[in-house]
C-alpha cells in the first residue's frame, strides 16, 4: 500500500513538475512574444515620428527659400522706379548741382527733400516693406523712410554751418521737426558696398541681421552713361521678423529659430 501511494505520489509530482515547466514556457514565450512586438513597434513609431519631423522641417526650410525668392523679386522690382521716374530722377539731379554743405541752400534742398521723402514713403509702404533709402553721387544719405510698430516715420538730413541735422516726422503728421543729428540711425550715412558696380546696377540682394532679425535689402545704383560716376544709390529692405518664424512655427508645430550670431556676414545673390 505505502509502495502504490509512493508511485502515486512521484507521479503527482512529475506531473505538476510538468505543468510548472510548461506554464513557465507559455510565460517566458508571451513575454519574448511581447517584447518583440514592442519593439517592433517602438521601432515604427520612433521612424514614424523621424520621418514626419523631417518632412515637416524640410518643408519649413523649402517655405523660407521660397518667401525669401518671392520677397528678393518683388523688392527688385519695387526699386526699379528709379530708372524712369524722370520726377524723381530730376529731384535727386538738383540735389547733386546744387548741394552745397558750407553754404546750404535750406529753402531750396530741403523743400526738394521733403518731396523725396514723400516719394519715398508711397513706395515703400505700397510694397509693404520696412526700410527704403536713398544716397546722392557722393553716396551721402539724402533721406530714408522706416517702418515701426505705429507706422512709417520719414526722414532728410540737411546742413547747417556744415554740420548735418536730421529733419523727420511721422506719416500722418504734416511738419517736419529738426533734431542734431544722431550718433546711430537705422541706416548708414555713407552707403556701404557689398557689391560690384555692375551688380548694382542691375540690382542687387543682399541679406544682414538687423536687431535679431534677418534684414533681405535690394540695392539699385543710377550711373552717367558718359562718365561712369555714380550719380545715386537707393535701397529697400524687408525684414523677416519673430512674427513671420512664428507663423511657420505654428503651422508645422515645429519651433523654427534663426542664428544671430555676429560672424554672419552679408550674403549677395543676383
Amino acid at each position: 500500500m505505502s509502495k502504490q501511494y509512493c508511485l502515486f505520489l512521484k507521479k503527482k509530482l512529475r506531473g505538476e513538475n510538468l505543468t510548472s515547466k510548461l506554464s513557465l514556457l507559455v510565460v517566458i514565450g508571451v513575454l519574448a512574444s511581447v517584447s518583440v512586438l514592442g519593439c517592433y513597434f517602438d521601432s515604427f513609431l520612433e521612424a514614424t515620428f523621424l520621418e514626419d519631423a523631417k518632412s515637416r522641417i524640410l518643408y519649413g526650410f523649402q517655405r523660407l527659400s521660397t518667401d525669401l525668392e518671392e520677397e528678393t523679386e518683388e523688392l527688385k522690382e519695387g526699386i526699379f522706379f528709379v530708372r524712369n521716374d524722370e520726377n524723381f530722377l530730376a529731384s535727386v539731379d538738383l540735389i547733386n548741382n546744387y548741394q552745397d554743405k558750407k553754404h546750404y541752400n535750406a529753402i531750396l534742398l530741403d523743400e526738394e527733400k521733403k518731396i523725396i521723402a514723400q516719394q519715398l514713403l508711397n513706395r515703400v509702404k505700397l510694397s509693404l516693406n520696412h526700410f527704403i533709402t536713398l544716397y546722392d553721387k557722393n553716396e551721402e544719405l539724402i533721406a530714408f523712410v522706416e517702418h515701426k510698430p505705429d507706422g512709417y516715420y520719414l526722414y532728410f538730413v540737411s546742413y547747417e554751418e556744415g554740420h548735418k541735422i536730421l529733419y523727420s516726422r511721422h506719416e500722418d503728421e504734416q511738419l517736419f521737426a529738426k533734431s542734431p543729428f544722431p550718433e546711430w540711425l537705422p541706416v548708414v550715412f555713407q552707403h556701404q558696398v557689398y557689391y560690384s558696380n555692375e551688380d548694382a546696377q542691375k540690382g542687387a540682394i543682399t541679406y544682414h541681421i538687423y536687431n535679431g532679425k534677418i534684414l533681405t535689402t535690394s540695392h539699385v545704383s543710377i550711373f552717367d552713361d558718359k562718365q561712369g560716376s555714380i550719380l545715386m544709390h537707393i535701397e529697400m529692405s524687408h525684414l523677416f521678423d519673430d512674427e513671420y518664424f512664428k507663423k511657420i512655427s505654428d503651422d508645422l508645430g515645429l519651433i523654427i529659430r534663426y542664428s544671430t550670431e555676429k560672424k554672419i556676414q552679408p550674403i549677395l545673390t543676383c
